[in-house]
């Protein structure tokens, strides 16, 4: 598993091409800076849910900011 080049900690899951590899909340904070905006989303970084069975399910939540043109 290759971590973040910026964090160092993270796995890196986004290469950017003669850039480096990021995780993903170093790269939304590159991207952030690039446009000079501020990430004020919040949202659960894990989720646990009982389906109609009783089945507990835990999902790991992730948002990524892709900029637009």
């Amino acid at each position: 598993m290759k971590l973040c080049d910026v964090c160092k900690s993270a796995p890196a899951k986004i290469l950017i091409t003669g850039e480096g590899d990021y995780c993903i909340d170093c790269y939304n904070a590159k991207i952030l800076r690039r446009f000079g905006k501020e990430d004020t989303f919040e949202y659960p970084r894990r989720i646990t849910i009982m389906d109609p069975n009783g089945e507990i399910h835990t999902f790991d939540i992730e948002h990524c900011i892709f900029p637009t043109r």
